[in-house]
């Protein structure tokens, strides 16, 4: 009997495994040629809408050549830039989807929270299609849950929550008590599987270019604090790699930078300008530019929550409410909302800014895998092959330090990844150096082996040593990058040496212990 069934099992086997490596081959003879063909497509006739990072590095952009200063700004940046005031040349055609509006009154933000989450309910109720929320964990998403699920309190069938499971390791708290009792509530790996249109489509996106910027997150608090017209050099030869790049570049901005209707005294203000005014556009589209018509048709369901003109008017009219006296406050009128809601005050009190969204709404497809990609007015895409010539030393990897933890942004294939542990190797890394390729792949090899050792580390303290290490966090409890579980656990590393625990001694054989005590006699 048994002697039968395994003579089918492997009949079965031998049939399907031809067949499993010719569906693969027929994959990637489908990949490569539907590559070929859209490499070969005529450029768009439309103006551009939406460009990706390797594309805003491009020297010609649609057949045009680009400034170089657009180039070095879209660099420094890491994003396709489209200037909203129509002031600077990028050398190709673009349209402004979003035009900045005039300085007037504004609404303070309780007041515009509450007022969006009514306006989408009333467009759920009006089309007949739920919310479908995108919860990243962070205080964006947060405070935009906190809004919404206040908002349809008594249609809790009408909001739908998406998120994954690094949602719940930035904010397990929120996660416990308001997103895993609601009923629409539903976890997935990545959220770009929940882009359809059968509802509506709401995010987070925009909370950055209200507040600041994530390229403040990299420098230090001296510098955001300090005149931008003697910050802004420095940290553009920096971080660009050489005075004459630096130079290039500001005085391409210039133009745009006077163009602000407000006063831009400190660095951490002019960031929040350029972000504001020049990548708005680019995170309004960047969800639904995965290189297929499919994707980029969502656009149309998609209602970001701090898109509309209000949420702008407020972010001109009250400059001071962006961040106070560090890096902690910064956006702390939304924290004061997820504050009143959720009544968690170490929320309010530690919670930083990270990136969120990066690593949880997938990949693209691999037929545009590594290519530019740019979107016209009329949907039509523009790809074309990734031009490095801005980067003289080939591939490279950037390591840049933040409040919370290191952000390493490998620039070859666009993915940024959040690391949580302070390594030896890390902290002789220089912010801002470029590694080659081989010794990068070397270095996060090497990263990975010793977050194994710090996890198993740590896997080993006592429970009453974590139970008191949650009653007092100490210092260390900002040492990690936003995920609750992995700062327990370097705050109970830092409780447990605090305690007199040692480190057990390596294994040394007999012959080496009998050296050093002749040699100590």
């Amino acid at each position: 009997m048994l002697d039968g069934f395994f003579d089918w099992m492997f009949g079965i086997a031998l049939l399907a495994i031809p067949l499993l490596i010719l569906g693969q081959l027929i994959y990637l003879v489908w990949t490569a040629r539907r590559r070929r063909r859209l490499l070969s497509a005529a450029p768009p006739a439309e103006p551009l809408v939406y460009l990706d990072a390797r594309l805003a590095v491009a020297p010609v952009i649609a057949g045009r050549p680009v400034p170089e200063g657009y180039r070095l700004a879209s660099l420094f940046f890491g994003a396709g830039l489209i200037d909203r005031t129509k002031t600077l040349d990028q050398g190709f055609d673009y349209a402004v989807l979003d035009p900045i509006p005039p300085v007037g009154f504004a609404e303070p933000m309780p007041a515009l929270l509450r007022a969006r989450a009514m306006e989408l309910r009333r467009s759920a109720e009006t089309s007949g299609r739920p919310v479908r929320l995108f919860w990243s964990g962070g205080i964006d998403s947060t405070a935009a849950a906190c809004a919404l699920l206040e908002a349809f309190e008594d249609a809790p069938k009408q909001l739908q929550i998406v998120y994954t499971q690094a949602s719940i390791a930035e904010y397990r708290l929120f996660h416990k008590l308001y997103v895993a009792p609601h009923p629409g509530a539903r976890r997935v790996k990545t959220l770009r599987g929940s882009l359809t249109g059968d509802a509506i489509l709401c995010t987070g996106e925009h909370g950055d270019q209200l507040f600041g910027s994530m390229k403040a997150m990299s420098l230090k608090w001296r510098e955001l604090q300090a005149p931008w017209e003697d910050a802004l050099p420095r940290i553009l030869t920096r971080q660009l790699r050489g005075a004459a790049r630096a130079e290039t570049a500001m005085r391409y901005l210039e133009p745009q930078i006077r163009a602000c209707p407000i006063a831009l005294p400190r660095l951490f203000d002019l960031l929040w300008w350029l972000n504001f005014s020049l990548k708005w556009q680019s995170v309004s589209l960047r969800l639904f530019a995965d290189g297929t018509p499919r994707s980029w048709a969502l656009r149309e369901h998609a209602e970001h929550f701090f898109r509309p003109p209000a949420f702008q008017l407020w972010a001109l009219a009250n400059p001071d409410q962006r961040i106070r006296n560090d890096w902690r406050s910064y956006k702390f009128p939304l924290k004061e909302e997820i504050l009143r809601f959720t009544g968690d005050d170490r929320y309010f009190r530690r919670k930083q800014k990270i990136p969120s969204l990066r690593g949880r709404m997938g990949a693209r497809s691999a037929a545009i895998k590594g290519l530019a990609l740019g979107v016209a007015a009329d949907g039509a895409h523009a790809l074309q092959e990734f031009d490095q010539s801005l980067r003289s030393d080939g591939a490279w990897l950037a390591v840049e330090f933040s409040t919370e933890g290191r952000l390493w942004r490998d620039l070859d294939d666009g993915e940024s990844t959040l690391l949580t542990d302070g390594s030896d190797l890390v902290r002789r890394v220089a912010p801002a150096r470029r590694l080659p390729h081989t010794e990068a792949s070397a270095a996060v090899a090497n990263l990975k082996q010793s977050e194994d050792a710090h996890a198993d580390r740590t896997r080993r303290l006592s429970r009453p040593c974590r139970r008191r290490a949650r009653r007092s966090p100490g210092p260390a409890a900002g040492l990690v990058a936003g995920r609750a579980r992995e700062r327990l656990r370097a705050v109970c590393a830092l409780f447990h040496l605090r305690q007199g625990h040692r480190r057990r001694a390596p294994h040394r054989p007999e012959a080496d212990r009998e050296g050093d005590r002749r040699a100590a006699l």
